[in-house]
């Protein structure tokens, strides 16, 4: 499920930088210090002359009245290409977004479903910024505890151990492995 999971962060990575290029392109007054307010509005009013003559973009939810219409008095008065070409290339990369979101967020909900049941995981959700994404990758890596012969193994296969390097020049310098399970060491 992790593993899934991120694969849909990806994807909203992805069609964000999409979106974010396009609205560079066609909508660089609005884009430079609007951009996440865009993105709520972009479903509804994809480019910028759709956005000009909307009324007071009602659809719209999570975008202040003033926001709306400062973006609405730029969108008037924006030096960006035309859009009309983009207007259905924008619409998908939305649709996109939001189903990459929609299921990375049921995603999430089985896997804190999950960490909750597990035996480890009120364990690992006690630690300081663990929440249930680190604990189900964690878990994931560990699988039964039991199985690990010594705590050096442990570390290694989850990549929080320390090596010695030594050069010509330097004695005995600890730095971090390079071993492990990269999920792990980035969670």
């Amino acid at each position: 499920l992790v593993l899934h999971r991120r694969q849909y962060v990806k994807l909203v990575t992805q069609s964000t930088n999409r979106l974010h290029v396009f609205l560079t392109g066609i909508f660089p007054e609005g884009e430079k210090k609007y951009f996440t307010q865009l993105l709520k509005i972009l479903p509804y009013y994809p480019t910028p002359s759709e956005i000009a003559r909307s009324r007071g973009m009602k659809r719209v939810k999570g975008v202040g009245k003033t926001t709306k219409s400062t973006i609405k008095g730029l969108a008037k008065e924006t030096v960006g290409i035309p859009a009309g070409y983009y207007r259905n290339l924008i619409l998908n990369l939305c649709w996109q977004r939001e189903q990459a979101l929609t299921w990375q967020n049921e995603i999430t909900e089985s896997i804190e479903m999950e960490v909750g049941q597990h035996p480890y995981g009120a364990i690992l959700r006690s630690f300081p910024r663990f929440g249930s994404i680190t604990a189900a990758t964690i878990i994931g890596t560990i699988g039964d505890i039991n199985h690990w012969s010594s705590d050096k193994k442990l570390k290694k296969a989850l990549g929080v151990y320390s090596s010695f390097q030594e050069s010509g020049k330097s004695l005995s310098v600890r730095k971090q492995g390079r071993g492990g399970n990269r999920l792990c060491k980035s969670a």
